[in-house]
């Protein structure tokens, strides 16, 4: 990929990340400009936004591209799952997944938008990515686009767009971010759920996800994800594991590393300390919902 002149912006109730210029090429994304600001409330959402955007121009020097926009979505009803279907072909692949969504996932087809990927080919068909974004929520979020004067490119789910950075590149602004691991693990730790993401070799090989009801169930969860991934998998256990989002704290690192010492488990913040990084230190899982939503595979 080369040069996007695009504007990349994660919308959420009370916040608002930007990402403005990205080079991406030989697997290293640098940034030119990122940004992030506190949105007070929803009741002038679109003259708020307005505001932080023209701010932000003024602030960077830079003009805002508005022609190619790239829009993640962060949603408790997306529905992301791995999916094994007997098939190699894409039109078949179609076919099987509408039937497997109908008889096993529990959502009303008419009222999602269903987009999948190929993860890899197996010896007997495919893995696959589904991903069922909510349409109510993909049409508020063009609508507001179009308040706002944004022309669309393209709209993704934030847990797509983290797992197309890690499957496509490794570096930010020129620095590794992680050592290549056999066994890599990414948990997300938001206010309803777990979501836990296994990668050997940069390629996806297990992603799951769990409710989550109270704060005190987090490390039971994550145990519980933990041996979910180990039984289904006899390719060898986990070597390192990523904890990000609002609920992976300091606290959570400790008591997870207390019950799994031969795991070596960092927080995303420790990442940044150690490489510098010029990103506000709670955003991380932000720029990489973004930068990935702008991988098109």
């Amino acid at each position: 990929m080369g040069q996007l002149q695009g504007l990349a912006i994660q919308l959420e109730e009370e916040q608002l990340y930007m990402i403005h210029t990205l080079n991406v090429s030989a697997g290293n994304i640098r940034l030119q400009n990122s940004f992030y600001k506190e949105i007070a409330g929803r009741q002038n959402y679109v003259e708020e936004v307005l505001g932080i955007i023209q701010d932000y121009a003024i602030e960077t020097g830079k003009k805002i591209e508005k022609k190619r926009v790239y829009l993640v979505i962060d949603n408790p009803r997306t529905l992301v799952r791995i999916i094994e279907v007997p098939s190699k072909k894409s039109k078949e692949i179609e076919v099987l997944l509408e039937t497997e969504i109908s008889e096993n996932l529990p959502i009303d087809v008419n009222e999602y938008i269903i987009r999948h990927r190929i993860v890899k080919k197996t010896a007997h068909g495919s893995e696959v990515l589904l991903v069922a974004i909510p349409k109510a929520t993909v049409e508020e979020v063009a609508q507001l686009a179009e308040q706002l004067n944004l022309k669309i490119t393209a709209i993704d789910s934030c847990d797509n767009g983290f797992l197309k950075l890690i499957e496509k590149s490794n570096k930010i602004n020129g620095t590794i971010l992680l050592k290549k691991a056999e066994n890599l693990a990414f948990i997300r730790v938001k206010d309803y759920e777990v979501i836990l993401s296994v990668f050997s070799k940069k390629k996806l090989k297990f992603y799951n996800r769990i409710s989550l009801y109270e704060e005190a169930e987090i490390l039971n969860k994550i145990q519980y994800l933990i041996n979910v991934y180990e039984n289904e998998n006899n390719e060898g256990n986990i070597e390192q594991i990523v904890l990000y989002g609002k609920g992976a704290t300091l606290e959570l690192k400790n008591q997870l590393q207390s019950v799994a010492d031969d795991i070596q488990i960092l927080k995303s913040i420790d990442i940044i300390k150690q490489k510098r990084l010029e990103i506000r230190k709670n955003n991380l899982k932000s720029v990489a919902d973004l930068v990935g939503a702008t991988i098109r595979v």
